[in-house]
């Protein structure tokens, strides 16, 4: 399939599933090679047939959807962010509840890399150390599986600080294994980000490189106000660091100009 075969499959498919092309840009190659796999198990030549196989089999569209499933991420993503954090957002919060630990939801985990990484920081960059109790979920259970075994390639870690990578990993059979003191309190559930949040109310929310990168705008919104009902007042929400929550969205105020970081504030 050429790769403007495959653009125009994409632009035909995402938008009925609330998907925006534009966000894919960067990973359209690698969608490319899923549905080019998909089509070669099914005995698909060009993807004219595949967009005809798609409307007339409504069960292949869940099949598509997870081909669209994008999971890159790795530990320590954005350096910025967490310096913020440990220097600033997490005593802050911590200050407000300093008789319980930080409750944190961490939207979208993939494989566990940053609700880790938020364990980590927590407990050894902020001054002083806070208490987190950290929720992953993921719609991927291959993801989550991979995410509760705590097991990484060492190119994942490789813009961890390495002081915080001698004192949490440990190598284990060629690859870098969470210690388990940082596992501790660190807990991972199955989610669809557009459905109800997971029950609770969280202190902290990081939402990156997900919704508001690969989602339509009528799902931003609706996910903003997922996320708006899920933190509490006086929460933080974090986005990838090139995303911006959708104009409509309210319960927010900006909290940094340069970094994506939103206060939780009630909504007149």
């Amino acid at each position: 399939m050429r790769k403007d075969e495959a653009a125009r499959l994409l632009q035909w498919a995402l938008p009925r599933l609330g998907y925006r092309y534009r966000g894919f840009r960067r990973v359209r190659g690698q969608v490319q090679k899923r549905i080019e796999r998909r089509m070669a198990a099914l005995g698909i030549e060009h993807s004219k047939d595949y967009r005809r196989y798609l409307e007339g089999h409504s069960e292949e569209w869940a099949v598509f959807e997870s081909m669209c499933r994008i999971s890159i991420t790795r530990f320590y993503r954005d350096r910025d962010i967490w310096e913020r954090l440990a220097q600033n957002l997490l005593p802050q919060l911590s200050a407000r509840a300093p008789a319980r630990a930080l409750s944190a939801w961490s939207a979208g985990c993939a494989a566990g890399e940053e609700a880790y990484t938020l364990a980590i920081v927590a407990r050894l960059s902020a001054e002083p150390p806070v208490a987190i109790d950290v929720l992953g979920t993921d719609i991927d259970a291959h993801q989550l599986a991979r995410a509760r075994a705590a097991r990484y390639p060492p190119g994942s870690l490789r813009e961890l600080p390495k002081p915080l990578q001698d004192r949490t990993v440990f190598e284990d059979r060629g690859a870098l294994a969470i210690r388990a003191p940082f596992r501790a309190g660190v807990q991972f559930l199955e989610h669809d980000l557009r459905r109800d949040p997971p029950p609770g109310r969280f202190d902290l929310v990081l939402c990156r490189y997900l919704a508001f990168t690969y989602f339509d705008l009528p799902w931003q919104e609706r996910i903003a106000s997922t996320l708006a009902a899920a933190i509490a007042e006086g929460g933080v929400l974090i986005l990838g660091k090139h995303e911006r929550l959708p104009p409509a969205a309210t319960g927010f105020e900006p909290l940094d100009p340069h970094l994506p970081i939103y206060g939780r504030v009630p909504v007149a």
